[in-house]
């Protein structure tokens, strides 16, 4: 008998019957991590060390539904009954990484479907993998009919800091307003300043998100009065929209614009106060000190006026003695109770409550050393040094706003991606410097 006969005759050992328990175990942890990173990349005071951890966590799950084979795909699609994105997450990235094109496009479709979180699972999944495993996926993503698929292929670019090449262009003048918005964004995102006058053109466009995008671009590279006169208009518009206008605006504007659409804000804009002080913080001009210090004595807006003053002074609010107890009766987000229908997330969760008269005597002894009608951050001058010293240190607004400064203090640069897993975020950092 041949070795290769013998070897056949050997009976394989039985599969123990905990294993598949242990696959779904596995499954249910990286569904859970997906949707905790999610949380944890909208929290205030979560850095680069924290997501690292995280990260390494959500890995180490991963490499054990890599190894259990097809019994992690059956243990991860079972998740997909309950329209679970972190199921999506975990089955894009093993398709990615096993060639499987008939999964990605099932995983796709599910997208096109408008399964609730999926394509920025979808994203998310492009954004983990190595990108060793993308480049035809990738191609075959631009190449499709499908304006969400060219999106995605479009932001998976992005997401490893890789420019799109013409793919960009055509996005930018692509029919469907979603795509073409994504694409005038990602114009700044790449760099490419051969597109600016693109995203002029796209100034009027019918489409409000494109508006944005467009003016945003515009601002993060070489603003133009044009595009800032877009932001200011935009920037009064409810919800989301406005507060990225007034972002895009602060980051770009000189001391005067941004004081005009500050008050024009509080006149026309009563309830967005919360806009208004993460407006004044990105600003970064000392003349709002004093406002913010007043602000703190709300209860209602304290943390969030501690932490634009921190944005601009770089004060560390606990670590300086400067923070004190909750305000009383302050609510913290959801509770336990039952019968409590406020489900809302704290919108500054883990930030610190600022002492206003400590703080004001702070400022009474160090205000001297910023000048009115600058642009500070974190305590200097703008500059790329201490966007980069954000970006190592800081937590999440921060690292983001650094990014965004970086495009603007050295246009035709690709954008740093902070929601890129730790391990790649780190490997950029030392490339930095």
């Amino acid at each position: 008998m041949s070795t290769s006969e013998a070897a056949a005759e050997v009976k394989a050992p039985p599969v123990p019957r905990v294993l598949p328990a242990l696959v779904a175990q596995g499954a249910d942890e990286v569904v859970f991590l997906y949707g905790q990173r999610a949380r944890m990349l909208e929290q205030s005071h979560v850095g680069l060390p924290d997501l690292a951890r995280l990260d390494a966590r959500l890995q180490a799950q991963l490499d054990g539904l890599r190894l259990a084979g097809v019994a992690a795909w059956a243990a991860c699609d079972a998740h997909l009954a309950a329209q679970d994105a972190g199921a999506v997450f975990a089955l894009m990235v093993l398709a990615l990484e096993a060639d499987q094109t008939e999964w990605a496009a099932h995983l796709l479709a599910l997208a096109e479907g408008r399964f609730a979180g999926a394509e920025a699972a979808l994203i998310a999944a492009y954004g983990w993998v190595s990108a060793d495993f993308l480049r035809g996926s990738v191609r075959r993503l631009l190449a499709d009919d499908s304006a969400l698929s060219r999106r995605i292929g479009l932001a998976a670019c992005v997401a490893h800091r890789v420019d799109p090449g013409q793919a960009l262009l055509r996005a930018v003048k692509d029919p469907d307003s979603q795509l073409r918005a994504a694409g005038l964004a990602w114009v700044a995102t790449c760099g490419r300043v051969d597109l600016l006058p693109d995203c002029a053109a796209a100034l009027s466009d019918a489409d409000e998100g494109c508006r944005l995008a467009a003016a945003t671009s515009i601002a993060s590279l070489a603003p133009t009065s044009d595009a800032l006169k877009v932001l200011a208009e935009l920037a009064c518009t409810p919800g989301r929209t406005g507060d990225l206008a007034l972002d895009a605006l602060c980051r770009a504007a000189e001391p005067s614009v941004a004081q005009r659409v500050f008050q024009r804000l509080a006149r026309e804009a009563p309830g967005e106060m919360r806009r208004l002080l993460r407006g004044v913080g990105v600003a970064g001009d000392p003349q709002y000190g004093p406002w913010l210090i007043r602000q703190m004595a709300d209860p209602a807006w304290a943390r969030v006026a501690g932490e634009a003053f921190a944005l601009m002074t770089g004060v560390d609010l606990e670590r300086a003695g400067l923070a004190g107890p909750a305000a009383p009766g302050a609510a913290a987000g959801p509770t336990d109770d039952p019968a409590d229908e406020d489900v809302a997330r704290d919108p500054d969760e883990g930030l610190p409550w600022p002492d206003a008269p400590q703080v004001a005597a702070w400022w009474q002894e160090k205000g001297g050393q910023f000048a009115p009608g600058g642009r500070y951050f974190l305590g200097e001058p703008l500059s790329a040094g201490i966007c980069r010293h954000a970006l190592a240190e800081g937590g999440l607004p921060k690292r983001r706003l650094a990014a965004a400064h970086l495009l603007g203090l050295a246009p035709g640069g690709v954008a740093f991606n902070c929601l890129a897993p730790a391990w790649r975020q780190q490997r950029w950092l030392k490339a930095l410097g």
